[in-house]
């Protein structure tokens, strides 16, 4: 893959490309807004998953 990766509105900072095989988590709630990045190659996938405490 190329490109990709995500961006944290509120903290104006981005983890681009991640290595293959890795997988970034974080909190959704209402500290931690994003926004993914372009891919522009390859696929990326993503998984959801939701812990309510």
């Amino acid at each position: 893959m190329q490109g990709g990766g995500c961006r944290f509105l509120r903290y104006n900072c981005s983890v681009n490309a991640p290595r293959k095989g890795w997988a970034l988590m974080h909190p959704g709630r209402l500290t931690h807004y994003h926004e993914g990045l372009p891919t522009t190659a390859g696929v990326r996938y993503i998984a959801v998953s939701f812990v309510d405490p």
